[in-house]
């Protein structure tokens, strides 16, 4: 019981701090990040609970909303969904932080974004469900879009793969 207290004394603690969105941006360029939802049959404390845990792993983590626009053969584009940013997480924190995340059971639908940029581009994957292996790369923008924040994941390009690898050389 004392544990679920601590999550929820950090909950309330963290829960009403207030960033701007080009604080959300800068701190999303060099950071390891996850793009979410919650499941819908989620219980009553199941949130204040699960954020309470990030939080108590890296205290500048930064958890916000955002939309999500995912250009693919089957474009998807999804409102309010949650983005954790670990801000000055380390590689253990960032570890801890996703294996926290996908061992809640609490999430849907989530976007993992690599901290390291490769030739200037920001990296993201998805899990293929059934295999649990690393799904295809994408790109991932954070945007800025008048008083919303949104995530644009789409292919990599040609020209994308060739700055990768010329960064790599």
């Amino acid at each position: 019981m004392e544990e679920k207290k601590s999550y929820r004394a950090l909950f309330r603690q963290k829960k009403d701090e207030v960033h701007s969105h080009e604080e959300i941006k800068l701190a999303f360029e060099d950071s390891f990040a996850v793009c979410f939802t919650l499941v819908e049959d989620h219980t009553p404390g199941a949130r204040m609970q699960l954020f309470g845990q990030i939080w108590e792993i890296n205290p500048d983590t930064i958890i916000t909303e955002a939309d999500l626009f995912v250009v693919q053969s089957d474009s998807v584009a999804a409102m309010d969904q949650y983005l954790v940013i670990s801000k000055n997480g380390t590689k253990e924190s960032n570890a801890r932080l996703a294996q926290r995340l996908e061992e809640s059971g609490f999430i849907t639908s989530p976007w993992y974004i690599k901290s390291e940029k490769h030739g200037g581009i920001k990296t993201c994957y998805r899990f293929a469900s059934e295999t649990q292996q690393k799904a295809v790369v994408h790109k991932a923008n954070l945007l800025i879009d008048g008083n919303n924040l949104l995530l644009s994941v789409r292919h990599l390009s040609t020209a994308d793969h060739a700055q990768m690898n010329a960064s790599q050389e």
